[in-house]
């Protein structure tokens, strides 16, 4: 059911057998996602990429688990909470009923994404820049330290300076 049934059967439980019952709720879907049969050969220690996770899979895992908690996840489920003990803990603080299944994973990592919910992802950068900046990292370092990086319009490269530039704004 949704979150509501999740958090009436949670309620009142003890702290492992809350860890046990979200353990078991994550392994399963784990298991159907990835077309294993049995749930229990889910490491609940193991990054999910490790078991075979890409992103389309993290997110039919996302839509699983949201659909049985009544909870809307993050697109970014898997990578903020890489593996299925730290899921059950992030659905044990997001379903109210505990602090978390294990206290090195009661501290979530928040997820960054774009005005429309959608996660950014760089796949790749080119860079050339003021400065000599040739690299990401470069540019990170000249953004960091407030270097002032203007210079004068490139005059070795056979422009028509004249053509490109006209004082009168009209």
């Amino acid at each position: 059911g949704g979150s509501g049934a999740w958090r009436d059967r949670l309620a009142g439980v003890a702290p492992q057998e809350r860890e046990r019952l979200l353990l078991e709720l994550v392994r399963s879907h784990v298991a159907t996602v990835l077309g294993h049969a049995d749930p229990a050969g889910v490491d609940a220690d193991r990054a999910l990429k490790d078991l075979g996770f890409d992103s389309l899979t993290a997110i039919e895992l996302r839509n699983q688990l949201g659909a049985a908690t009544g909870l809307r996840l993050p697109t970014t489920l898997i990578f903020d909470y890489p593996t299925p003990s730290a899921i059950a803990g992030y659905l044990d603080g997001r379903l109210g009923v505990g602090v978390g299944v294990r206290s090195e994973v009661a501290v979530a990592v928040p997820s960054v994404v774009g005005v429309d919910a959608e996660p950014i992802a760089i796949v790749g950068v080119g860079c050339r820049y003021p400065g000599g900046v040739v690299s990401p990292e470069g540019l990170w370092d000249l953004v960091a330290g407030g270097t002032d990086a203007i210079s004068g319009f490139p005059v070795d490269r056979g422009w028509d300076l004249e053509g490109l530039y006209d004082p009168d704004p009209a």
